[in-house]
């Protein structure tokens, strides 16, 4: 019934299938014969189901004349398909396409092992990972290598409508904390080119700990924590989940440990966990006085990183690894570090300083530290407030933002008035 009203509002050879198959299934074999006639040679499923039904009933020559008519339509499909298995089931041949013997010497220089990649890219391409440093220190950049290979005997096509583009996100977890799974980092783009021939690696190198999860490590900064990192290849993003185009390829993951600002483990006994962060504290102190450029940039982000578990400490969001002493951590002292590397020589560990302190809440005390900066003889340094300021709270730093967005210097101007809370009064870019 359903399908004779879908008929008369639709013409179309499908609908007519339908009905007719419809018919010969409730016993009006004759009727649903005919309308199967009437499309075979336009429907395929039509002609494999009339096909079917006429071999079964013993017409040889009709179903022959029905795997004809389809043989003019199209060759592939469910319904091709069906239709090569009835001829199969009854002894009977589908005739060749026309030109097909024009197609043949084209078809057998076809390389068939092309289609190895799509069916077993992992047995192609191949993804490894290598950190720059197993175990870096507090301060120092997590950073990892990541290296695309063809390992197969093909150029393998890369890009949209390659075999994968040369793209992977990350996933890190912490050891003994499942609850915690960094996913929004910087992606690994291969600077690869159109056809990565056999046996050519390309790679790159990111570095992880940023946003969120410099945050939690910075948090966790007396701590050791054991990182696992693992890619996803050509990542495709559903709903909330990320996965794979080739699931197949799977990234073997590596770990990394990030060391204790106390060193390689947190000694047993209080006394010696308190004189390890006391010596920790006179090491900072020491590359912030006689330190090359390198280590007083790291000795700034030691710093940031106990500022930030200074304040996950006070919001109860952390706690002090046993067995030191509640209320070692004393901020007065961090922020006269603070205040002395932001009076640095350098610019370069002057602007490092306020990097670092992205992700943390700047109250009044803290603000005021920064504040002289608004004049720092660099434009690096007064960018990078800018850009702190802006993202932290910019309605609570209205005013210098505002007076960095009268800045001569074009880069300083623009990051300040693209971060300024909007309310009509300046334009980004101008």
């Amino acid at each position: 019934l359903y399908a004779r009203i879908a008929a008369e509002k639709i013409s179309s050879p499908s609908v007519q299938r339908i009905v007719g198959v419809a018919e010969i299934s409730s016993g009006q074999l004759s009727q649903g014969m005919e309308k199967l006639k009437a499309v075979a040679d336009q429907d395929l499923y039509a002609a494999a189901f009339l096909a079917e039904k006429v071999l079964s009933q013993g017409e040889s020559s009709a179903g022959q004349q029905a795997i004809e008519a389809a043989a003019s339509q199209w060759r592939g499909g469910p319904a091709f398909r069906k239709l090569r298995a009835v001829a199969r089931q009854h002894g009977l041949e589908i005739p060749a396409a026309k030109d097909s013997q024009k197609l043949r010497p084209l078809l057998d220089s076809f390389d068939r092992r092309v289609l190895a990649m799509a069916r077993a890219p992992q047995k192609i391409i191949a993804v490894r990972l290598e950190p720059l440093r197993d175990q870096p220190a507090v301060g120092e950049p997590i950073e990892l290598r990541a290296t695309l290979t063809n390992q197969g005997p093909l150029a393998v096509p890369l890009g949209d409508w390659g075999l994968l583009s040369p793209v992977m996100a990350w996933i890190v977890t912490v050891e003994g904390d499942p609850e915690t799974v960094f996913e929004e980092l910087p992606l690994a783009v291969w600077p690869a080119p159109r056809y990565l021939q056999p046996g050519q690696s390309v790679s790159t190198t990111v570095r992880l700990d940023v946003g969120a999860m410099a945050e939690a490590l910075d948090a966790r900064c007396l701590e050791t924590v054991k990182l696992n990192v693992s890619g996803i290849v050509d990542p495709i993003q559903r709903g909330q989940e990320t996965r794979s185009a080739l699931p197949d390829l799977v990234v073997t993951p590596v770990e990394i440990t990030r060391r204790s600002l106390l060193g390689q483990r947190v000694p047993d006994n209080v006394s010696e966990a308190n004189q390890a962060y006391q010596l920790a504290l006179g090491g900072i102190v020491r590359d912030l006085r006689r330190g090359d450029l390198t280590r007083r940039m790291a000795a700034a982000r030691k710093v940031a990183a106990l500022l930030h578990l200074s304040h996950a400490l006070s919001s109860k969001r952390v706690f002090l690894p046993k067995p030191l002493d509640d209320g070692l951590v004393r901020r007065p002292v961090l922020l006269s570090l603070l205040r002395a590397f932001l009076a640095d020589a350098s610019p370069v560990v002057r602007a490092e300083m306020v990097t670092s302190l992205a992700g943390l809440p700047l109250d009044s005390i803290t603000s005021q530290l920064l504040a002289p900066i608004i004049e720092d003889p660099e434009a690096m340094v007064r960018f990078r407030l800018a850009e702190l300021m802006g993202t932290t709270d910019p309605q609570a730093h209205r005013a210098v933002l505002e007076r960095l967005a009268e800045e001569d210097h074009q880069a300083v101007r623009m990051m300040a008035r693209s971060l300024l809370p909007q309310d009509g009064s300046w334009e980004f870019g101008h």
